[in-house]
């Protein structure tokens, strides 16, 4: 089909692309409940919460290679998830999300390094903290934010892994010093935040109304919103 041949926005050539998603896919398949009368995971989207097998994802990208390297990948995986979340307009349910925006400059930065062009951009850092926690919270939180002082704090939440990615030119010594790419101990946060992830989902829940159709499942199984 037509719009499946295009410019890729990492390697800027021109070629068949791939259905990109902005989370991997196979944490679509973990949200899952398996044998309930309607197994799709809950969205929260627009202020309402439902059942919904829609997945963001849309023709962005040809194959790339990854990095090999544990500590790596995992850079490699949030810096991707950033980038994504922000050259590109992403929708669920057909109806546009308000997501992050690197601006050109970082996005081309950004784009050279996932591509193996350059380094991690000079002007961010990136931190990387696992939840200690043998049952992560089932959750996708996607990419959001906000403006620290003079730099830019981004951030997302994927089963268990949080990223915080610091942008701008006059980052402090506290973020780099933390930094996973910038520092030789390569740093990674193992923290108990389970408490913190499920308190900011229910506030998210709480904020959304139920379609009706969630609802009568939720009465059925005893469940209240």
């Amino acid at each position: 089909m037509a719009h499946d041949y295009g410019i890729c926005k990492l390697c800027l050539r021109e070629g068949t692309l791939l259905r990109s998603h902005l989370v991997p896919r196979a944490y679509y398949k973990l949200l899952r409940t398996p044998g309930a009368d309607d197994p799709n995971p809950l969205t929260t989207f627009d202020s309402t919460t439902r059942t919904s097998q829609d997945q963001v994802a849309q023709h962005l990208l040809c194959e790339v290679s990854v990095p090999e390297i544990d500590i790596d990948k995992l850079v490699y995986f949030g810096a991707s998830i950033f980038w994504r979340a922000s050259v590109a307009d992403w929708t669920i349910g057909r109806k546009p999300m308000q997501l992050i925006q690197l601006g050109p400059k970082y996005e081309e930065q950004f784009r050279q390094y996932l591509a193996g062009e350059s380094g991690f951009p000079s002007s961010a850092a990136i931190w990387v903290a696992v939840v200690r926690s043998e049952s992560p919270a089932p959750l996708i939180n996607f990419p959001v934010g906000e403006i620290k002082g003079k730099h830019h704090q981004h951030s997302f939440h994927v089963f268990g892994l949080d990223y915080f990615l610091y942008v701008g030119g006059s980052l402090t010594d506290e973020v780099t010093r933390h930094c996973a790419v910038r520092t030789p101990e390569r740093y990674m946060f193992f923290t108990d935040m389970s408490e913190v992830i499920d308190r900011k989902a229910a506030e998210v829940f709480n904020k959304a109304t139920p379609t009706k159709k969630l609802r009568e499942r939720a009465e059925k199984d005893g469940a209240r919103f």
